[in-house]
């Protein structure tokens, strides 16, 4: 059985999702150099990453209208995650902290884009939520990376840092979990 909804439940969300992205584009593109260069790539992947999703949520609104086919819209979603998870895999950094929160924002992307697909193939609420969880982990997380490498000032070349980073990160999945649990448990309630 295949879930039968969309991708997207409601047309703003896939107008949020083909907008904003183009935001961080345009401020990628002031780095971007032709012809491609070691410096640049990383832009370039960064723009690749954000189109995909603006791709999915025109894929939602091109779904919904009929113009492509069923479910065309949750496998361009999945693949809005499994791009830039690729690309957050084999991002290329040297600093063993950016590496370390790179590889576990890939890990979480993969993880969400592989979601996307088994919660299609079989629709069950279960799947939905760990979707949803792994979605705001992977916000949360997001945001954190950008403090640790461009705010708190760390070594990023330092071990004892990778320790913290993967500390920081079990401290999101968990206090995240916990949040999720609680808010789910007075919806039950309720």
């Amino acid at each position: 059985m295949l879930a039968r909804d969309g991708a997207a439940h409601a047309p703003w969300e896939s107008w949020l999702k083909v907008l904003l992205p183009l935001i961080p584009t345009i401020g990628d593109l002031r780095w971007v150099t032709l012809p491609l260069t070691d410096a640049s790539v990383g832009n370039y992947q960064h723009i690749v990453g954000y189109l995909a999703v603006s791709f999915a949520g025109m894929a939602d609104l091109l779904t919904a209208r009929k113009v492509l086919p069923p479910a065309t819209d949750r496998l361009v979603l999945a693949l809005s995650f499994l791009l830039p998870a690729f690309f957050f895999a084999a991002h290329g950094h040297h600093l063993a902290v950016a590496t370390a929160a790179h590889q576990l924002l890939a890990l979480l992307l993969f993880s969400v884009g592989l979601l996307v697909v088994v919660e299609h193939v079989h629709p069950a609420p279960l799947f939905r939520w760990l979707r949803v969880y792994a979605i705001l982990l992977t916000g949360a997380w997001f945001l954190e990376i950008g403090w640790v490498l461009y705010r708190a000032g760390y070594d990023l070349m330092s071990e004892d840092v990778v320790t913290r980073v993967y500390l920081f990160f079990a401290w999101h999945a968990l206090g995240l979990a916990v949040m999720m649990a609680l808010a789910l448990s007075r919806r039950r309630r309720a």
